[in-house]
């Protein structure tokens, strides 16, 4: 089976895996386009739909969009306060994940959406999923590193993450290949 996984952001992070062979993955940065979604969707859509032309999957998976809250300290509250994502952001956000699904349909290929929670339980295992963002993007590298992939960012790192899950899912036998037990030993 050829799995597709996207990790959609202005960065979005691609990774294919065909059947047992190793991997390939890559980043894509969209072009900026400040309030113009026109132009941001129509630069995801071309990039997208060739990306899909070329990997040629059975399955696409991309990651469920999160809303992110960014925080800041109010000096005249003197506390730290919660900011929401601005209009942009959700409206690009959420177009991302519905031209992804509207690509793969588009092709004819079967399409689904992976909570990077649950991506991220099975990639680190279920109890070592460290809370604070850094600290997750460092884990989810060093296991990709465990497993031989090198990704240059954090969209690589969370793509390869979302395609091990989704070949854990999909594949018979593969979530076995992920756990430390059946590493070869100095590997983890």
């Amino acid at each position: 089976m050829r799995i597709a996984v996207f990790d959609l952001a202005t960065t979005t992070g691609w990774a294919n895996g065909n059947d047992r062979q190793p991997p390939t993955y890559g980043s894509y940065r969209i072009t900026k386009s400040g309030d113009d979604l026109g132009l941001f969707c129509a630069d995801f859509r071309a990039w997208y739909g060739a990306k899909l032309a070329e990997l040629r999957p059975n399955l696409v998976a991309y990651e469920s969009p999160i809303l992110r809250t960014m925080k800041r300290f109010d000096p005249v509250k003197k506390r730290w306060t919660e900011i929401p994502p601005n209009i942009v952001t959700l409206r690009k956000l959420y177009t991302l994940a519905s031209l992804a699904e509207l690509g793969a349909r588009d092709a004819g290929i079967e399409c689904e959406e992976i909570h990077m929670q649950s991506a991220r339980a099975h990639f680190l295992g279920r109890g070592n999923t460290p809370k604070a963002s850094a600290a997750i993007e460092k884990a989810v590298k060093a296991r990709c590193m465990v497993r031989g992939w090198k990704p240059k960012d954090d969209n690589e790192a969370d793509a390869l993450c979302l395609l091990d899950y989704a070949r854990a899912c999909h594949e018979p036998g593969w979530d076995i290949q992920t756990l430390d037990l059946f590493q070869r030993r100095g590997a983890a």
